[in-house]
């Protein structure tokens, strides 16, 4: 896993602008060490989403099952509904778990389609 103390540059970028620049981070003894530290762990945590891979079989025996049960009873409507053992204030956003979804759904259909 990538530590903080390895990193020499960062790349930044503000909000929803294209533009980055570069610059180096605060150093251990510098204010604001603590909370760059923190983020930049996260922010490595948070690269690594695992999503169960199912057999041939169990993806079968998932898409036999009658018309939408699956989808009423285990819809994610909320990411707070996701048990991933992490910080509770680090929940997914609303536009991850609708990833999650749509990368099960494509390897459902990859299956079922040969």
């Amino acid at each position: 896993m990538a530590k903080v103390s390895n990193l020499c540059d960062i790349r930044i970028q503000l909000g929803s602008l294209l533009a980055a620049t570069w610059d180096s981070p605060p150093r251990p003894d510098e204010p604001g060490y603590g909370s760059f530290a923190e983020a930049f762990e996260r922010y490595v945590r948070a690269r690594d989403v695992r999503v169960p891979k199912y057999t041939n079989a169990e993806l079968r025996q998932i898409a036999s099952r009658p018309k939408d049960e699956y989808r009423h009873r285990h819809l994610l409507k909320n990411a707070a509904d996701l048990k991933l053992g992490q910080n509770p204030d680090l929940l997914l956003l609303p536009f991850q778990v609708g990833w999650i979804e749509f990368l099960f759904c494509i390897r459902l259909l990859k299956v079922l389609t040969g």
